[in-house]
């Protein structure tokens, strides 16, 4: 999400400290929240600082890498996990990247422990994000905004509708950013000819069409990576509801 024009996860690790958006606090206060040591991610984890089983496991996952860079000894690492799994026994995702965590240290150097726990972890982060994203597709969106782009000469404009589940979302910069970027990308792109020698075309959406589209500013990702990405930080189901394009050229 962004805050005051500044981008934030919900977690990720700093200089050595992993820090949170504390959750008991939303909507009405942002605060984020160091987590210096593996306790401190059991604590948040007790406390529900960290809600959502894909936000859990993350934590769960950071927590093994402070639990090396703390005490980088076996026993105190499985004692650790041990604390871990108990913060919440009931936690599949917890049990599960804990799990994960430990199987892929086991043949470590204990000199390079960290650093592959540290990339794990945020292995871990980044497949969760996405596996929400899957879960959250269904549920009902009611909020939104709407965004416009004007091309160059004043010929070409397009209208995004980009529909999310609370007006809390609605209204937040990262939010609002994606909907223009997808106005300039209706405008620039033309959803309806990207696929014009497909064999029914005619049977695909606009709204459909623009999510497979690379972007145009990075190719590299598609739409749909983009709405994903969103998804999975502000935990919210996202979809594109509406695309009009206007062109007198």
């Amino acid at each position: 999400m962004r805050i005051a024009g500044k981008e934030y996860r919900t977690i990720w690790y700093d200089d050595g400290v992993v820090k949170i958006i504390d959750q008991t606090k939303l909507p009405h206060n942002f605060i984020i929240k160091d987590l210096e040591t593996v306790d401190h991610c059991v604590n948040a984890i007790k406390s529900m600082e960290v809600r959502g089983a894909p936000l859990i496991g993350a934590t769960a996952a950071f927590g093994i890498a402070l639990a090396i860079k703390e005490n980088n000894d076996l026993k105190f690492i499985k004692k650790s996990s041990e604390k871990l799994v108990n913060a919440r026994p009931t936690a599949i995702n917890l049990q599960w990247a804990v799990h994960r965590m430990n199987n892929k240290l086991s043949f470590i150097k204990s000199e390079e422990l960290l650093d592959i726990a540290l990339k794990e972890a945020e292995e871990i982060l980044k497949e969760q994000g996405l596996s929400n994203a899957m879960k959250k597709s269904g549920r009902e969106t009611s909020e939104g905004v709407i965004q416009s782009y004007i091309h160059a000469g004043n010929k070409i404009g397009a209208m995004v509708e980009l529909k999310c589940e609370t007006d809390f979302v609605a209204r937040t910069e990262e939010f609002i950013e994606l909907t223009k970027d997808l106005a300039m990308q209706v405008a620039a792109m033309s959803p309806i000819y990207i696929y014009p020698e497909d064999e029914g075309a005619a049977n695909v959406t606009d709204e459909e069409i623009l999510i497979s589209q690379s972007f145009i500013k990075d190719p590299s990702l598609t739409i749909e990576d983009m709405i994903k990405s969103m998804i999975s930080k502000v935990g919210e189901n996202i979809k594109v509801s509406k695309i009009i394009k206007f062109d007198l050229s």
